[in-house]
């Protein structure tokens, strides 16, 4: 195999999950535990490195949409049938998931614009966790939405929902015609298009264009704080350091005591190994209590880097979600063990890393 090969997604794109890299360290471990782990690094390697699209593995566009029957937080059953003659947005999210909570409430805002025309969104969840996050976001961001629940995980498993969020459109005749997984950049822009053009609004050119349109970074002016801090985000987990830093930059000095600021230029560095220019960025500001999930997540990989592991456990532990982002950092972390030696503890992070980006909790059996 030669070294392109060996390599893979994860080097060509720029990431700190090289295979190469965790082969090499792996040399060194005892060859028992060698064997249990290398394919669970492997696996991770990929998904961490893969740009976030994702196929569904039972069901392609083009396709009739199964029958189902779900039942809504309050109870209330809903079946295929409930929403036949319509334009359906079904979304399928997992509950304190932040990705899902942002595609939960782009839908929601698809769904207001929308008012009055033949477009119905349903978000699925395999349960309910035992905070009742779905029910109490949907109270607190006043969605209008329908939320269902599949604790069996039927309706994930006859779709073949690898990947939460992902969003599935469905045309009046029942036939599925557009899949969006995960968080891709211009999300609510492609929902917009796709909704446009089932509903008649738009010709199929314009569709392509406004799916073009989607892609690019919308001018300063044409977008929010929360926008531009949301793209900054995107380019640095798309590995484009240059234009992040130049977003992310603009925005500290639009508002420097920005916390979510302070902790996405955190994560910049650390990406590109710039540890005191985390360290200074992350410390600028007031430690604030409690502190986002942004910041710990950041102040966590920067205790990684430092070699700290403890410290670095002990900030994990205060996160809840679950993200990408969380399962880098378990994944930087289990790296951190290998070195140290300590297999048990590494192979537990590999795993709660892989549950964040393949979770089981959406009908996939794990790689």
């Amino acid at each position: 195999m030669n070294r392109a090969q060996d390599t893979g997604a994860s080097d060509r794109a720029g990431s700190p999950f090289s295979v190469t890299v965790i082969r090499r360290e792996l040399r060194t471990m005892p060859r028992p535990f060698v064997r249990a782990l290398h394919g669970l690094v492997v696996a991770l390697c990929a998904l961490l490195a893969a740009p976030p699209a994702f196929a569904l593995r039972g069901l392609k566009e083009g396709t009739e949409l199964p029958a189902f029957s779900v039942d809504t937080l309050a109870g209330q059953p809903v079946t295929r049938d409930t929403y036949k003659g319509k334009v359906l947005l079904l979304l399928f999210v997992r509950p304190q998931q932040d990705y899902s909570v942002t595609a939960l409430q782009a839908a929601d805002e698809l769904l207001k614009k929308n008012a009055g025309s033949n477009l119905a969104v349903l978000a699925v969840a395999t349960r309910e966790d035992p905070s009742g996050s779905l029910a109490a976001l949907a109270a607190q961001k006043g969605l209008t939405l329908d939320i269902a629940l599949d604790p069996a995980r039927r309706l994930y498993s006859d779709m073949g929902v690898i990947v939460s969020p992902t969003a599935l459109f469905i045309d009046p005749s029942g036939m599925v015609r557009f899949v969006v997984a995960h968080l891709p950049q211009g999300y609510p822009r492609r929902l917009q298009a796709h909704a446009d053009l089932l509903l008649g609004k738009i010709t199929a050119s314009e569709h392509g264009d406004r799916l073009a349109l989607a892609t690019h970074a919308p001018t300063k002016d044409e977008q929010t704080f929360a926008e531009r801090l949301a793209l900054g985000r995107l380019l640095t987990q798309a590995g484009d350091t240059a234009q992040a830093l130049t977003v992310l930059t603009a925005l500290k000095e639009q508002k420097p005591d920005a916390v979510a600021v302070a902790a996405a230029l955190g994560m910049l560095y650390l990406r590109q190994g710039k540890v005191d220019a985390a360290a200074a960025e992350l410390g600028r500001l007031s430690r604030l209590d409690p502190v986002p999930t942004e910041m710990t997540l950041a102040q966590a990989l920067l205790a990684v880097q430092r070699g700290d592991a403890e410290a670095a456990q002990q900030q994990l532990a205060e996160v809840s979600v679950i993200s990408e982002e969380r399962s880098r950092v378990l994944f930087a972390l289990g790296q951190l063990h290998e070195r140290q030696k300590h297999e048990a503890q590494a192979l537990a992070c590999y795993r709660l890393a892989l549950d964040g980006v393949f979770p089981t909790a959406a009908g996939g059996e794990r790689p």
